[in-house]
């Protein structure tokens, strides 16, 4: 089992700012990971819409007191949360496993996700476009 910290980017989609924690098993996929998400805040985007990013700085994860994380509590975002948010989301097709074993973030590395430390950083796409095209 996996506790993920995890953070909202924007609340457009009927979802309080903030962290919260998701508990997984790492076997499972990425995909499933946003379901839980959507189910645990009550989440009205489709998961489809959902895109899942690392909350990485540099070789360890983004600590929950960092700036740029209290930025985020209250529905801010900096500039290293855009640059988190301008690489490639998180592979719904890979298990949160592979996902950590490649990124590095595990306890053989001394990086497995932990407390006070935020592991996800999770952003809607098209869902607005989708809505005002209706």
């Amino acid at each position: 089992m996996v506790t993920l910290i995890c953070a909202l980017v924007g609340a457009e989609v009927g979802a309080e700012v903030g962290a919260f924690h998701v508990d997984i098993d790492g076997s499972k996929l990425v995909g499933e990971l946003k379901v839980e998400i959507k189910e645990k805040e009550s989440i009205a985007c489709p998961t489809r819409f959902m895109d899942l990013f690392l909350a990485k700085k540099g070789d360890a994860w983004l600590p929950s007191d960092d700036p740029a994380a209290r930025k985020l509590a209250k529905g801010e975002i900096d500039e290293e949360i855009e640059q988190l948010l301008s690489g490639d989301p998180v592979d719904p097709a890979k298990t949160i496993q592979e996902v950590l074993v490649i990124n590095r973030m595990t306890r053989r590395k001394r990086r497995a996700p932990k407390a006070v430390q935020i592991h996800i950083l999770v952003r809607f796409t098209l869902w607005k476009l989708e809505k005002a095209a209706r």
